[in-house]
């Protein structure tokens, strides 16, 4: 039975959009409004005023636990499972619904229950039996499962055993990177740890540095490793030695503190030497590019058709950019048109066309090819662009026209001087990535070859917003959603090759018996934790219908100098026509460091005005981090922001309640109703 509520109030109605659908065996916790008669009342469900007739006496309480006993008819049909003691409000003998369930009670299964019905979630026999299957099967202590359970309740995910699960192994479980270590071990699969290159060496040796290791140790720990890696070619190799004979030369004549400096120099060297020799290969494949006719005798089938599919999707892309310019441009000279015309506020006329102009670039610049392939420089500007496109929407909503009409001019002859241009690196990256996929090796070396080339994603590359995008896309988090979109008439969704070119599609293939049948039951059961962990965040980070605030959660393995570490992501943010507002929103990163220990970092966006707080228990992390904290300050400037400070605080529980605030802040909706999402808890 579908019940709609018509008192729409404020941000209410958002929530009252959305049916109320009430299933027979489902019990829920009411409040009686209204008794009408003996037998009939107005109850409130989930925050929706329902007519019910009941099988007995009306209860005397108000607050109730009912069962639906009937769905069809004009009015439901319910009865009285469980009613609050007269004096108190919300204490229901939960023993009792269990028992109704055919359940023997335990302490863990009824504080679990009451969890879910203080939630308003919907029970069952089968949502019972599952919960129960959870408390006893899965691994973890109680505190956790119940901080899982809130979490699928807070979500409105449906109580089953699978969801269950896989949001427990994303909150609670072994990181991904612990995971395929064990794989690699079980499977004899050559480990994909990147110690061996030049970069590597070089980064690990700036993190000695950095912890001013003796000397002597830093110079011989580097020596060793390039005399010894096969991979380091050899003229390299010998310059490295003579810089550090140079650096040793240094020591004794002039102390350790003179060698740092020049030992961070030579490496800082032999760090450039490598993207050149990137740039050259870089350069090399546009030239095979450009003329692929000619070069078809020396490359094998294969590379040949990579050439192909590459040089049609740039010249796709050429065309793709010039198109959405010309479609921006027509859009921004209409909406200026009216502004020189129109002196009133005029942004109930133009709003279609400037929410299609921003919508065009917001698409270009995380989902097109246009900066799959361009340069970060082009990128930047079209963050920009939509920057200021946002920020004209506003002073047309407020009236200011004048504003607003110099912002949109600024916008036209930014987009009309810019260039599209192909990025050298991204596009060895694309290649290198499709050649991969096209390989013949098994899916579990291509899986932790995947993992490997993630985890690295930044180190090879710059982290830009559509770099970010393909990162979250190659652990297969847009999986789903994506493969709904290729089955859409309607929708241009990705194709069948490349969807199954991520983490969770070699996975999936892996575990449904395609490959790997003869596995033993070890490898199977860490297969299903990967699967688990990466359902688990999508079901976290869906969005939130019937609600004003989007909720996600990622928990991702990223490279941090010698070795991965799994960073948790945490985003409260204010939707906007189904999108996240960027400008209204809060990030908070926590990752346990080797160095540093528990870190935590909190990104707080209100209109644009950013905030940072970093949150560490060491005695000399402000020290440390200042200098980091204003890199990153002067980039998120460059595309938007306005930076208002930067704070240090203690990781501590203490400080728990402080991070709720934070977090909720920038997108505070008044309605006690919408104020329900993710439990932020660390």
């Amino acid at each position: 039975m579908k019940i709609n509520d018509n008192q729409n109030i404020g941000n209410q109605a958002i929530l009252s959009e959305q049916p109320l659908e009430l299933s027979k065996g489902e019990i829920y916790m009411a409040t009686v409004k209204e008794k009408i008669s003996n037998k009939e009342a107005v109850l409130q469900i989930k925050g929706k005023d329902v007519q019910v007739e009941f099988e007995g006496r009306i209860p005397k309480g108000k607050r109730i636990a009912i069962q639906v006993k009937n769905s069809e008819g004009e009015h439901l049909k319910v009865n009285t499972v469980a009613e609050t003691p007269k004096g108190q409000q919300n204490e229901f003998d939960v023993s009792k619904i269990l028992r109704n369930m055919g359940v023997t009670p335990t302490p863990e299964l009824k504080q679990a229950t009451k969890t879910l019905m203080d939630q308003g979630t919907p029970l069952t026999r089968e949502t019972i039996q599952d919960l129960r299957m959870f408390l006893e099967k899965t691994p973890g202590t109680s505190e956790q499962k119940l901080d899982t359970l809130q979490a699928v309740g807070n979500k409105k995910l449906e109580v089953t055993l699978n969801h269950l699960r896989a949001v427990h192994e994303a909150l609670h479980g072994q990181s991904l990177n612990e995971v395929f270590d064990r794989l690699q071990k079980e499977m004899a699969l050559p480990s994909h740890e990147s110690g061996n290159s030049l970069v590597e060496i070089v980064r690990q040796v700036n993190a000695a540095i950095l912890n001013r290791s003796p000397i002597d140790n830093v110079l011989e720990q580097l020596s060793e490793k390039v005399v010894n890696d096969p991979h380091i070619a050899r003229e390299t190799a010998i310059n490295l030695e003579q810089a550090i004979q140079e650096v040793v030369q240094l020591m004794q004549a002039s102390g350790e503190e003179a060698a740092y400096e020049k030992l961070t120099k030579v490496l800082e060297q032999a760090e450039a030497d490598m993207r050149q020799k990137d740039l050259s290969e870089s350069m090399e494949i546009e030239k095979n590019i450009t003329r692929e006719e000619s070069q078809t005798s020396h490359i094998s089938a294969t590379k040949q058709i990579l050439i192909t599919e590459t040089t049609q999707r740039l010249s796709e892309a050429t065309h793709q950019f010039r198109d959405v310019k010309r479609e921006i441009t027509r859009h921004l000279d209409g909406i200026i048109r009216t502004t020189q015309n129109i002196r009133a506020n005029i942004f109930p006329q133009a709003k279609e066309s400037l929410e299609k102009a921003i919508d065009l670039l917001d698409r270009a610049i995380l989902k097109s090819d246009i900066t799959l392939f361009t340069d970060m420089k082009t990128e930047k500007k079209l963050l920009v662009a939509s920057s200021q496109l946002t920020e004209a929407k506003k002073l047309l909503e407020n009236g200011e026209n004048a504003q607003a009409a110099k912002l949109f001019n600024e916008v036209k002859t930014s987009l009309e001087k810019l260039n599209w241009q192909p990025s050298k690196t991204k596009v060895m990256h694309y290649l290198t990535k499709q050649q991969f996929y096209k390989d013949d090796s098994s899916g579990m070396h291509k899986m932790a070859s995947q993992l490997h080339t993630t985890t690295q994603a930044f180190q090879k590359q710059e982290p830009s917003a559509r770099n970010m995008f393909e990162w979250m896309r190659s652990m297969g988090l847009n999986h789903d959603s994506e493969a709904a979109q290729s089955l859409s008439v309607d929708q241009k969704g990705v194709t069948s090759e490349e969807l199954n070119q991520n983490m969770k599609a070699l996975v999936m293939k892996l575990t449904s018996g395609i490959e790997g049948k003869s596995a033993h039951s070890v490898v199977n059961e860490q297969l299903e934790q990967v699967l688990n962990n990466l359902t688990g965040q999508q079901l976290l980070s869906k969005l939130d219908t019937g609600s004003a605030t989007q909720n996600m959660f990622f928990n991702l393995p990223l490279d941090m100098g010698n070795r991965v570490e799994n960073v948790k992501l945490y985003i409260n943010a204010r939707k906007e026509n189904e999108k996240i507002d960027w400008q209204n929103c809060s990030l908070y990163f926590l990752i346990d460091t080797k160095k540093m220990g528990e870190t935590g970092i909190l990104v707080s966006a209100a209109e644009r005005n950013l905030s940072i707080t970093l949150k560490n228990d060491g005695s000399d992390f402000k020290s440390k981090a200042e200098s980091l904290v204003s890199k990153c300050q002067q980039k998120l400037e460059e595309i938007g922001y306005r930076s208002t400070g930067i704070q240090f605080a203690k990781l501590n529980q203490e400080n728990n309640s402080a991070l709720h605030k934070a977090l909720n802040e920038p997108v505070a909706v008044q309605t006690k109703a919408m104020m329900k999402g993710f439990d932020f808890k660390i």
